[in-house]
Formats: C-alpha cells, sequence, structure tokens
C-alpha cells in the first residue's frame, strides 16, 4: 500500500484479529534479548525488520526497515506481569514515548515463553495498565557478521526485561537460546537453537521517483471504514493458513521486501 508520508507499507492476510508479536508466536530468550520467534512462514522478516503501526481504516501495517533487532517493541512490568508493545515508525526507544493501552499485550511472568502467548494475554485490564513501569534496556548492540545499519555500526532495540528478574516473578527457569543463520527465508526452532533467515538489507540513497516498487500496489483509501484488509476485501489471495499462501506468486511475494 502507498502510505501517507511512510510511503510503501504492507498488509499480511490474516485473520482481522492479528497483532504483531502476539499472534501466532512466542517469546525465547537469546544473547540478544527478549526474540520474537514467528509461526508464520514470513515471519522472518516483518517482525525483526521494520516497525508495525495501528491505522483505524486498515488495522496493523508493516514499515520495512533496514535493522535487525530480536523484536522492535517496548516492554513494561506490573507486578508479575509483563507487557510489550510495538513501536511505531520514527519513534526512538530512550525517549518519553508510552504506546496506547490497548496496543499493549500482557502475561504472567511464567507464561511469557508459551508457545502461541496470545492465548494468555490479559486484555483489558486496567488495574495492570495503570501500574506499569516502563523497561528501558536499550541496548546500542555492536554490529557483527557485517550487520553495517548506520554511521556508528550500532543498531538500538529494547532487549526487554532482565532474564533473572522473569525468572524470579515466575518463579521458573528460563532455558537462553543461541539464534543460528538460515541460508533461506523462514526460520525454524530445534535443539535449542532459533534457526532464522537474516540478510543484510543494505540501504541505497535514491531519488523519490526511483524507488523500486512492489508488483501490486494499492493507494491508501481513508473513508472512515474500520480494517479494510487488502487481502481479504480489496482483490487479495485467500489462504486457509495465515502462515502459508495457496498460490505459489502470493508466496513469492510474501518474500519480497521493498525498502
Amino acid at each position: 500500500m502507498n502510505y501517507p508520508d511512510y510511503g510503501y507499507v504492507w498488509q499480511p492476510n490474516t485473520d482481522a484479529d492479528f497483532k504483531p508479536y502476539a499472534t501466532n508466536g512466542n517469546w525465547v530468550y537469546s544473547d540478544y534479548g527478549w526474540t520474537w520467534s514467528s509461526d508464520y512462514s514470513w515471519g522472518w522478516a516483518p517482525f525483526h525488520y521494520g516497525r508495525w503501526f495501528y491505522d483505524n481504516s486498515y488495522g496493523w501495517l508493516w514499515m520495512p526497515g533496514h535493522d535487525w533487532a530480536p523484536a522492535w517493541v517496548t516492554w513494561s512490568q506490573s507486578g508479575d506481569y509483563y507487557g510489550w508493545a510495538p513501536v511505531p515508525p520514527r519513534v526512538e526507544l530512550n525517549n518519553n514515548w508510552r504506546p496506547r493501552n490497548e496496543d499493549w499485550n500482557f502475561v504472567q511472568a511464567n507464561n511469557i515463553t508459551y508457545n502461541n502467548v496470545n492465548r494468555y494475554v490479559v486484555k483489558n485490564n486496567v488495574t495492570v495498565i495503570n501500574r506499569i513501569t516502563i523497561i528501558n534496556n536499550v541496548t546500542n548492540n555492536n554490529v557483527t557478521n557485517n550487520y553495517t545499519v548506520n554511521n556508528n555500526n550500532t543498531v538500538i532495540y529494547n532487549r526487554g526485561p532482565r532474564v533473572n528478574d522473569v525468572e524470579n516473578v515466575g518463579h521458573n527457569k528460563i532455558q537462553q537460546v543461541k539464534i543460528n543463520e538460515g541460508a533461506r527465508p523462514g526460520q525454524s526452532f530445534k535443539n535449542n537453537q532459533l534457526i532464522i533467515y537474516r540478510p543484510l538489507i543494505k540501504q541505497n540513497v535514491q531519488q523519490a521517483n526511483d524507488k523500486p516498487a512492489p508488483r501490486k500496489v494499492m493507494n491508501y483509501n481513508n473513508d472512515g471504514r474500520q480494517n479494510q484488509r487488502p487481502g481479504n476485501m480489496q482483490g487479495g489471495i485467500k489462504t486457509t493458513d495465515p502462515g502459508r499462501a495457496t498460490n505459489p506468486a502470493s508466496k513469492t511475494e510474501n518474500r519480497e521486501i521493498s525498502s
């Protein structure tokens, strides 16, 4: 979609209740901090590069980016609950920005690593939301393995709550996993390793009219309707499994990222 001020953004063909960093996935703790492990075939890309934001007419949309992180979210704690929320484009993690209340996902500490963690999310709990403390465990991670992401060769993201704190609150031991590079788009988990495709995304300096365009683009239409999901209502390809496309052409398009 050609979105005002942001340029090209993308929306997955999922159910209307889709929520980034909540639906169809779970958290693992790695040497990079809390890392989102998605069960979607395309999850290696939009949960680790770029930012998600909410549009009142279309729902959740993703703006591509060049920097890899374990997850582009902010974190908080409320008693024995931990919460996270997507960080939208152009928001700095070390300022006083705070997500909308409805963007938070809260789970008890002992549920944070559960598969399909969305099943355990506490929603619309005013008491939990009103007691939150923002966790500013922001990391200026030195780039390795040829990951040059900016002039300082660093990428700034929030590692999330310290694993020892989560273990103490939840009274359970959390096994740290190792991230290994995958050779092709996708991700898998085995032998306590998260194998994930993590390509180097080079940022090319181009004129605005030379910016590469996706093969299929629709224009943003803010006419007040709710959840005009392009994949479901605008002629997109239907799928029975939200993580898989039913036709090879759309499966290829899911893997293409134009920044």
